[in-house]
């Protein structure tokens, strides 16, 4: 694929849920894709604790983290 066509098919794949970190906001579209290229997607069962040392991006469910609930779009880690 062209350099243009794996921007355009990542941003339309991975969109919905970069668009919702804080940090990311005004990022070029290279570093979103650069971004969602190392992206490891995890499922955790109810109870499960997640690993240290890594950054969280909850994309669909909740997560309760620090006595807090977090949903779609919230981040940890």
């Amino acid at each position: 694929m062209s350099t243009a066509l794996q921007i355009e098919v990542t941003l339309m794949v991975h969109g919905s849920w970069l668009k919702r970190l804080w940090f990311l906001v005004g990022a070029e579209p290279g570093c979103l894709v650069q971004v969602a290229a190392y992206v490891e997607p995890r499922v955790f069962a109810p109870g499960e604790l997640a690993e240290r040392q890594h950054f969280y991006v909850v994309k669909r469910g909740i997560v309760l983290y620090a006595a807090k609930v977090l949903t779609a779009g919230k981040t940890w880690g």
